[in-house]
This record gives structure tokens, C-alpha cells and sequence, in this order.
């Protein structure tokens, strides 16, 4: 591995074109660093990967890739398509195909971080050790081990960063047509991506090739961007179909084969009530919890070097630096401010930026070392045998997040619903909440298991109709009480037609029904007047 200096930085004095001279054994080393830490992390990955269906988000995405269906809003309709690939591989259940996905698209993310890191530092070990401190951070090895839609959004992230990269340094207008269809293609996966657009933008405009010219590349990167966008025409085609699960029919009276629908759908509107929910004190209340989420996520000593580097990364190239951070703070502002309980996995994009920080500090540790470690001194050698450290450091990470990211032995969800569809009667209800109730779904759809039961998703149906009366301009005391009173009357009218079941206890509903334990789940009896 090599140990280069940093004396290229051009905010340290008498720098030095470091890229000249570069040579090719040097790229032939980076090249085998960049395959050791993707193949590396992939084979972390599958040591831990979830071996079957795994509940929240993912049961609800494996479901929907396989069945080709309408998951809760945006949709993630390219996510869907590349998950339905993913499906006929031959190897293990549904629900592992689409972990298997996760990993796949980590991995990727993995190798194309490294190789933008490599480009903006030109130093192979800290690209390496930066990009490592991602690919083994708690939150997004979480993502990469069970179905959800994540990696896939930072594997994109990663891929637009190096295209625009790539086009900085050769100015081919046929590299931005390439960026502008690729940028409309992440969108129909995760739309949040369009919150990147002002850091993109700042990558192209900044740089000398940009021409403020009008002409017909004009058009074709618009023309190459609206057909990135067509994959959500997969969203009006399948709200049309027999698809088993469709969140939009089941749960909200919206027409997504219209216009408006189409837009209500894939700018998340639905939630839209989560976003902005935090205000006075618990903006800094939040602010100190997100945080910490960070601190915890690079072991600590990556958030430090990491800091570092955002602030020292505006004297090596502000212009890399202040895409950098407007892509960063986009991510981390927006959900900072989204008032739900699971933002600590919607930072990837952030914690992705922030490996960059890493690395920006890591060149800038690298430098002082070199700079103040002379010749004669007897801590000479440090400068040398630094990054042995910092690769300690990594396997340190990856050792004490290995605990908290395991899911191999993860079979919970398979015993726990296979329990409950092996005891309940025929054509009974189950009251569920979110992460059991999608579980027990995907085993209808996908396995075909117990069809005959009916799911009730209690926290499904509560979202969309706190959205429901939030549209309607109600305040939130009024909202959480009509919601609670409707769930109710939802629970008489299905006492009626048939026998209930709910998985956990609920004190409200227990003021009319009795609670009879069936095993580790219960029978829901009326209380007599």
C-alpha cells in the first residue's frame, strides 16, 4: 500500500503537483485497494446478512418487488423492477434474494466511494481506510444486511458524484448527458435524492468547462433526465393491476393513473406532516440526538477525524468542499427536522459525505505529521506507520459493530409468524402493528400461507389517516383522538364477522375488549356492558 505525501494540499505551503506525478504502479496498487475493501465489505456482509424475511420497511419491499406491487408512497418503483431481478435468483427464500440485493448495491457503493475519495485526495491508503469506516458503520451495515432501498440510494449518490467528477477533469458534454440520466433514474428510487440537485449543480457550474451556453446539450440532458424519471410510469400501470399488495387501494383514496395522483404519490405526500415537526428547543434537542448518532456510527474517533476534515476540506478545494457540504447538509437538515422515531438509517447519503470528511482528515493529519516529524527526530518513523493505525482503527469498527449488525441468526420473524399462522382459526383478523403485521403479509403473498386471514396493519392505517385528517387542517390533539375513535369502530365491525387476534396490547382498545393471551399473542374478547 502506499503511503503518500500530502504536499500536493493547497492550502499547506510549498505544495506540489502530486498528481503528476502518479505512476502507474502506484494506480495499479490503488486499484487493488479499491477491490480489497469492496469484496472485502461484500463478504462481511453476506457473513451477516439476514437469512429470511425481516420485518419493518423490509418485509413490505420484498413483498412488493416480488409481487410487483405499490408499497407505501413515494413508491420506489425502480427499486421494485431491480428487486423483481433479484427475486429469480436461484438461491434461498424471496425475502434473502432482496437482502442479498442490499449487500450487492453496498458493495458497489463501497467500491465507487473509494474511487471518489481517490480522485479528490489522490492518496490510495486513506481513500481505503475512509472508505472503510462507511462500509463498516453501524447504521449502514445495517441497510446492507436486510431488503430496503438504502444502499440503492447511496449506491447512486456515489455513482453521480465520480460521473461529475469525471466530467471535471475531461469537460465531455456527452459525460453530463450521462449525469442528467442517471440522476432522473435515482429519483424513482429514492426521490429525496432531488435534495443532492443544488450540490450536483454547484459541481458543474463551478468548474471552468462549464459554458453558460445555450444549446442543443441543453436539451439533451433535460431530454436524458425526463427519461430517467419514465420508471415511475411502472406506478399508474400497476395501481391498475391484480398486484396482492397495494398500499394506495388498501389505504388511501388517491388515483395515482391521474396527474395529480401521480405527483401526490412520488413527492411523499402522505408524510408530509412528519417533515418539519420539531420546533424551539427540540431543533437542538434533535440537533444533539442526531449527533450522536454520528459519533456512534464512526466508532468516535472516525466522527472526530471527521470533523476535522469538513473543516479543513474549504482550504484543500472549497469547490469539492461546498458540493460536499450542500449534499451533506440537505440530508442531515431535512431529517433532523422529520419527526419520526427510525431517521438514525435515512442519514446514509450524510454518513456517505462525511466518509469524505474522513478522508479530507486523515490527508490533513497526514501532512502535519510529515511536516513537523523531521529527519533526526526520534518519532520519525510515524509518518510511516500512521496508517497502520488508522487500518486498526477500521478493524476495530468492524469487531465492535459486529455485534450490533449480525443478523444471520435473525430467525425471529420466520418462528414468531409461523407460530401465529399455524394457530390461529380460519378466516380470523390479526391486529398487528407495523413490523409483524408486513411479516405476516409477505407470508401470504410471497408463500402463499393462510390467505384466508384477514391483517389488520394498525399502524399503516393509523399513518394514512393521521394524513387524512392533517389534510383536512385539523390540530394534532383532534387528529390522535379521531384516529383512535375510527380504529375502534374498525374493531366492533370486525368483531362482528369474525374471531380477533391482536400481537400486542393496546390500552385503548382494552377499554372495550379483554385481552386473552393465546401463547405470546391475543385473543380479543368484548367486555360486557
Amino acid at each position: 500500500m502506499v503511503y503518500t505525501t500530502l504536499a500536493s494540499l493547497r492550502f499547506f505551503p510549498h505544495s506540489l503537483d502530486y498528481m503528476s506525478r502518479l505512476s502507474l504502479t502506484k494506480i495499479a496498487r490503488a486499484a487493488s485497494s479499491v477491490e480489497l475493501i469492496a469484496l472485502g465489505s461484500f463478504v462481511v456482509y453476506l457473513l451477516t446478512l439476514a437469512p429470511d424475511v425481516y420485518g419493518f420497511d423490509s418485509a413490505e419491499f420484498a413483498s412488493g418487488a416480488y409481487s410487483l406491487g405499490i408499497v407505501h408512497p413515494p413508491g420506489f418503483p425502480l427499486y421494485m423492477l431491480i428487486g423483481k431481478l433479484f427475486s429469480f435468483l436461484p438461491f434461498g427464500t424471496v425475502a434473502y434474494r432482496l437482502n442479498f440485493m442490499s449487500a450487492v448495491f453496498a458493495a458497489l457503493t463501497i467500491y465507487l466511494l473509494y474511487r471518489v475519495i481517490f480522485k479528490v485526495i489522490t492518496c490510495d491508503w486513506i481513500a481505503w481506510v475512509s472508505s472503510a469506516f462507511l462500509a463498516f458503520s453501524i447504521y449502514f451495515w445495517n441497510m446492507s444486511v436486510v431488503a430496503e432501498v438504502y444502499t440503492l440510494h447511496t449506491f447512486f449518490l456515489v455513482l453521480e458524484l465520480l460521473i461529475l467528477l469525471r466530467w471535471r477533469e475531461t469537460g465531455k458534454k456527452s459525460i453530463l448527458v450521462l449525469f442528467s440520466f442517471v440522476f432522473g433514474l435515482s429519483l424513482t428510487n429514492h426521490t429525496t435524492g432531488l435534495l443532492f440537485a443544488p450540490g450536483f449543480a454547484w459541481l458543474i457550474v463551478s468548474s471552468p468547462k462549464w459554458k453558460w451556453r445555450f444549446d442543443w446539450n441543453w436539451a439533451l440532458m433535460i431530454l436524458s433526465f425526463l427519461f430517467g424519471l419514465l420508471v415511475y410510469i411502472y406506478i399508474p400501470v400497476r395501481a391498475n393491476s391484480d398486484a396482492p399488495l397495494n398500499y394506495i387501494r388498501e389505504y388511501y383514496s388517491i388515483d395515482v393513473t391521474t396527474l395529480s395522483g401521480l405527483i401526490w404519490m412520488i413527492s411523499g405526500k402522505a408524510y408530509h406532516f412528519f417533515a418539519f415537526g420539531y420546533h424551539g428547543s427540540e431543533i437542538l434537542q434533535q440537533f444533539m440526538s442526531c449527533t450522536k448518532l454520528f459519533w456512534r456510527n464512526f466508532t468516535g474517533v472516525g466522527f472526530l477525524v471527521g470533523v476535522l476534515g469538513m473543516i479543513v476540506s474549504f482550504r484543500r478545494d472549497w469547490k469539492i468542499a461546498l458540493a460536499c457540504l450542500l449534499i451533506f447538509l440537505a440530508n442531515f437538515c431535512f431529517y433532523l427536522n422529520y419527526r419520526v422515531l427510525d431517521k438514525d438509517t435515512m442519514f446514509l447519503p450524510a454518513y456517505t459525505i462525511f466518509s469524505v470528511y474522513i478522508a479530507f482528515g486523515l490527508s490533513y493529519i497526514d501532512y502535519l505529521l510529515r511536516k513537523f516529524v523531521g529527519v533526526e527526530n526520534p518519532l520519525r518513523l510515524i509518518p510511516q506507520v500512521h496508517p497502520a493505525f488508522w487500518v486498526g482503527m477500521v478493524i476495530l469498527s468492524l469487531v465492535l459493530n459486529w455485534q450490533w449488525t449480525d443478523m444471520s441468526n435473525a430467525f425471529g420473524p420466520e418462528t414468531y409468524s409461523s407460530m401465529i399462522l399455524q394457530s390461529v382459526e380460519n378466516n380470523a383478523t390479526i391486529i398487528a402493528d407495523w413490523s409483524p403485521a408486513v411479516v405476516l403479509e409477505y407470508y401470504q403473498i410471497v408463500e402463499g400461507k393462510r390467505t384466508d386471514l384477514n391483517i389488520y396493519n394498525q399502524s399503516r392505517i393509523e399513518v394514512a389517516r393521521h394524513y387524512r385528517y392533517w389534510s383536512m387542517g385539523k390540530p394534532a390533539p383532534q387528529i390522535s383522538a379521531a384516529v383512535s375513535r375510527d380504529e375502534l369502530s374498525d374493531i366492533d365491525k370486525l368483531y362482528e364477522d369474525s374471531t380477533l387476534y391482536s400481537i400486542e396490547y393496546d390500552p385503548f382498545i382494552a377499554k372495550k375488549y379483554e385481552y386473552i393471551p393465546v401463547g405470546t399473542f391475543y385473543r380479543l374478547e368484548k367486555k360486557v356492558q
